[in-house]
Order: structure tokens, then sequence, then C-alpha cells
């Protein structure tokens, strides 16, 4: 707490708050441009604080991870095809130091559990973050599972899906992967219901394997009402996302 509380943003939206009540003490006393730029600072300074609060990137995620659970072993017994959603990596200063983003790495720990659990045949490593051909994300995602135990002969790397939306296609046009094949989906709780649903509508047999919880790990903060940049960076995260499922929605009505 005392970390959060002696943060430059923090304090930086503690001082704005009370900036803000101080105008608005004196409402009765401005004029209508001035009672205006206060209450669009007012709605500002909302926008800003009410997602840098737990309690509200708590409820966003609930409205996320809530909807799939984890599957059970005999459904993932049947599985063919266990697929980790990339979430890109962090570069070092030379490709020797690149290391994985802490949520693909989480994907990835995640998919091979499921993996080893099932009768699946390919664990696939689908994505890239750079431009479509790079296999950069899909051979830090192998090299981690295979520190993890696994055969390079079960890994695939599919290195040209560079959105939610390419990631089914890209899949569906490897050699290995058949249109009846059953695909686990492995990827982060709150990215499920959107990649689920594109998955689906190329593949008949699709099972969610969420993985990581945003309200897990924040819910012993759920009560705190003190902004933090961190959970403002979630909050952002999570409302992408809304944005996305509505974005896709749409654009599946016009194609």
């Amino acid at each position: 707490m005392l970390k959060a509380l002696a943060s430059p943003f923090f304090l930086a939206t503690l001082l704005l708050v009370l900036g803000e009540g101080c105008l608005f003490s004196a409402w009765k006393r401005l004029g209508k441009r001035e009672r205006l730029a206060v209450a669009v600072s007012g709605f500002g300074l909302l926008v800003l604080l009410l997602p840098s609060l737990p309690i509200v990137t708590l409820l966003l995620a609930n409205q996320l991870e809530r909807q799939y659970f984890p599957p059970s072993e005999q459904i993932l017994r049947q599985l063919d095809v266990v697929v980790v959603l990339s979430g890109g990596y962090n570069q070092g200063a030379n490709a020797g130091h690149d290391v994985l983003s802490p949520e693909t790495a989480a994907r990835v720990s995640c998919g091979i559990q499921a993996f080893s659990r099932s009768w699946a045949r390919r664990l696939v490593m689908s994505g890239t973050s750079g431009a479509r051909g790079n296999t950069r994300d899909g051979s830090l995602m192998k090299g981690l599972a295979l520190s993890l135990g696994m055969s390079s002969e079960q890994i695939l790397i599919e290195p040209y899906s560079q959105s939610t939306f390419e990631h089914p296609r890209e899949l569906a046009m490897l050699k290995e992967i058949h249109a009846t094949d059953r695909i686990g989906v492995a990827t982060s709780s709150w990215h499920l219901p959107r990649a689920v649903r594109e998955f689906r509508r190329r593949f008949a047999d699709v099972t969610p394997i969420p993985c990581g919880s945003l309200e897990k790990a924040l819910g012993e903060r759920k009560g705190s009402f003190i902004p933090e940049v961190r959970i403002l960076s979630l909050s952002t995260v999570l409302i992408q996302e809304f944005l996305g499922m509505v974005w896709y929605q749409l654009r599946s009505m016009t194609t």
C-alpha cells in the first residue's frame, strides 16, 4: 500500500481530485464556459480514475472470465490439437535476450498442462507480433515448451496470424490440421470469449482452455480504492477486449 500511496500516479490523481473539488465549490460563481470546462475536466478525471481502481478492473474481468471453466479430463482426452495463442514477447538488447511476455509464458505453460493431460497429437504455437511469417514468437514459445519437457516432434509453429481473427484461419491452413479436428484453445481467460467465437467459425469442435485469472490475482485487493497505474493498464486491456468483441461481431454480420 505504501508503494501505491507514494507513486506519482496516485499523487497526481489526488491533486487532480482536490483541484476539481475546489472548482466545484465555486460552481455558482462560474460562467457558462467555466462550468463547461469544469464538467469536461471532471468527466475526464473519472475516465482516468475509475479504471485505476481494483474493484472496477475486477468487475470487467468477471464479465469475461466467468464465461468458461477448465475442461474436464474426459473432454481433454478427446482433443486432437491444442493451440496456444501468442501474446507477444519482449525484445532484449539482442535476439539472445528476447523473452516471452508474462502473458504468453503463462499461456504456454497452461497449454502444455492441458496437452499433457490430453491425447492430442499436436501442440501448436500460434501467432506473431512481427511481420507475417516471423517465427520469433513461436520459437520462444517452443523453446519454453522444450524446457518443460515437451518433444520437438509434437510442436508446430504457426507464424502468420497477427490477430485473434487470423489465428483459426491460419491454423486451418496447416497441412497437419484437419477441419474435423477437435481443437483446444489455450489463451488468457479474459481473451477466451472472443477467441472461441472466432475458432468456432472455422472448426466444429472447439474446447476453451482458460489460462490464468485476473479475478484471483486481484481478489485480495478488491476492497482497495487507491488508484494504481498497473490496474489502469489491466483495465485498458479489458476495455479493448470488449471493444474487440463488438468489432468482430459487427464484422461477422457483414461477411
